[in-house]
């Protein structure tokens, strides 16, 4: 085993697929801020929003 994930982490993990499913954006983005993906004094809703026009992007290329 290489390594080990913690709980806090798993448990983030589990948000930010089940976010991605849903498309809730305001849970990704507080999911990946949980898993220490981004800056400690991000703009949490600021940052959804720019998950949501990336996904939107994607989701549009793929359409």
């Amino acid at each position: 085993i290489v390594g080990r994930i913690s709980p806090k982490t798993w448990a983030a993990m589990e948000v930010f697929l089940g976010s991605i499913a849903i498309e809730d954006y305001d849970s990704m983005a507080y999911s990946l801020i949980q898993m220490g993906a981004t800056s400690n004094n991000v703009n949490a809703s600021a940052f959804a929003r720019d998950l949501e026009k990336v996904f939107s992007s994607i989701k549009a290329s793929v359409l």
